[in-house]
Formats: structure tokens, sequence, C-alpha cells
């Protein structure tokens, strides 16, 4: 999903992956290129990941802890005890993913690619990883395990056609 600034392409593929954990218990990755593009929504509990979509579920609470994006139903502060956290997806980071191998992901479906084309900001590069494309396969293969059952939502501002992933598939 490529296409203009602020358009509503991630908030699109949030929603569209909490929905369908809700309906269906399919987990979701939310996947960047560097990790430490994930460290911002670790340190404030998942809300400049979730607070923009929250709104569309308001019977819910969301959070992230460490690497994990959970959601429980909203109740009473005497209910929450029973009312427990389910991780509803995970936190991922296509250079860290070595230390995903040997994990089952058996409950994930659905992997949200968010800002897969890099962008120039200031002097700063979000650069390419290094055969970036057989990096992300082998994440790919590492959370679907053969089963042909996790679909890639990906997602970034039109702002380089010359990039790893069109090249390599022809766009």
């Amino acid at each position: 999903v490529v296409g203009g600034r602020s358009m509503g392409k991630t908030y699109w593929g949030k929603a569209k992956c909490i929905d369908l954990y809700l309906e269906h218990g399919y987990q979701w990755v939310y996947l960047r290129r560097h990790a430490n593009t994930l460290d911002e929504f670790r340190k404030d509990g998942g809300a400049k990941l979730l607070s923009d979509v929250a709104d569309e579920f308001p019977q819910h609470e969301m959070r992230v802890k460490g690497d994990l994006i959970q959601i429980r139903i909203k109740v009473d502060e005497d209910e929450k005890v029973k009312n427990q956290w389910q991780t509803m997806g995970y936190l991922m980071s296509l250079a860290s993913f070595m230390q995903y191998k040997g994990t089952a992901y058996d409950a994930v479906r659905y992997i949200l690619f968010d800002e897969f084309i890099r962008e120039a900001r200031g002097k700063a590069i979000d650069r390419y990883l290094a055969d970036e494309v057989g990096t992300f396969y082998s994440l790919y293969n590492t959370i679907d395990r053969m089963r042909d059952v996790v679909r890639v939502y990906m997602t970034a501002n039109a702002s380089d056609l010359v990039n790893p992933y069109f090249m390599t598939w022809q766009i």
C-alpha cells in the first residue's frame, strides 16, 4: 500500500489487524526495518502506536508491553483482575530477525510492514539492510513455517520507486 503522506495507510493496516484479531483470534506482527524505530512504542506503552486507532475500539484497552501488543475488554476497576491482557501482536524489526528464529508464531496470520520504503530525513537516512529482501523472506518464513497462512501488508509513502522490493518484484 503506497500512497501520499497522511492518507491513512498505517491507520488502516493497524485497524484491519486489530479487527482480524477480535473476529478470528489472528495475531499480527507490526514490523519496521530497524529496532530503534520501535523503542518509542515500548517507552510510552504503545500510545504512539495505538492511540490513533483506539477510538475504533471503544470497548477495549490496548498497550505495548516489551515486544507484545496487548488488548483487553474495558471493565470497572474491580473487574480488572479477572480481565487479563491478551497478546494480539508483536513488535519486530527486520534488522533483528535472527532473534525470532526458533520461536513459534502459530497464531500469527498477518504482518504489517510499515515504512518499507525508506525516506531521507534531513541528514539521517533510514538505510536498507544488506540483502533486505532476503532478510524479509527469512523473517516471513520464520513466522509462516511453510503453512502458507501469513499475509503481509506493506505500507509506505510514495517517496522512492527505486527500492529493493520493487526491484526484486519488478514493480
